[in-house]
């Protein structure tokens, strides 16, 4: 989730009490523990990613995020089953950075992390069912650099931004 947030960094966080918004960071349970992502997708929309650029219903999304070099992966093969009504299953050849349209299920939710070339995600993972989302950060309380062991002073308190 980097820049968004740093490994040591340790947040507060709160119960989901609404449905995820679009934009919203949340933390979801997973098979070991639990995960931190954005939420990109929501039930019913219909996601793709070409060259980089994700799109969301059509409209490309202006993110700030690098765009990492293109990795092809049997990882994505989970995709085909999702895929908009006419897209050739057969020649579907997704990757890191090119993928879809694919069309988010009700009651799930399409997350990427903010480390996009770098981050174990939906695009590898599949959907995120509502029942395993559990919270929401909200701010930093203690961060500390993993390699050097100096406390960030810098990032305690900083609030993990959320959308309006």
């Amino acid at each position: 989730m980097e820049p968004t947030l740093l490994p040591g960094d340790h947040v507060f966080a709160h119960p989901l009490r609404a449905h995820p918004r679009r934009n919203q960071v949340i933390v979801y349970a997973a098979a070991i523990g639990s995960n931190v992502k954005r939420v990109v997708g929501l039930p019913g929309d219909t996601l793709s990613m070409k060259g980089g650029l994700l799109s969301v219903n059509g409209k490309v999304v202006q993110e700030s995020y690098p765009i990492p070099q293109d990795v092809v992966s049997q990882d994505f093969d989970w995709q085909r089953t999702f895929l908009v009504d006419g897209v050739d299953t057969a020649g579907y050849t997704p990757s890191l950075n090119s993928w879809g349209p694919l069309v988010v299920p009700p009651e799930h939710y399409f997350v990427l992390g903010d480390n996009r070339g770098d981050s174990a995600d939906s695009r590898y993972i599949g959907f995120i069912d509502l029942k395993a989302i559990i919270q929401v950060p909200t701010t930093i309380y203690f961060s500390r650099d993993p390699e050097s062991g100096t406390v960030r002073w810098d990032r305690i308190g900083l609030r993990v931004a959320q959308p309006p």
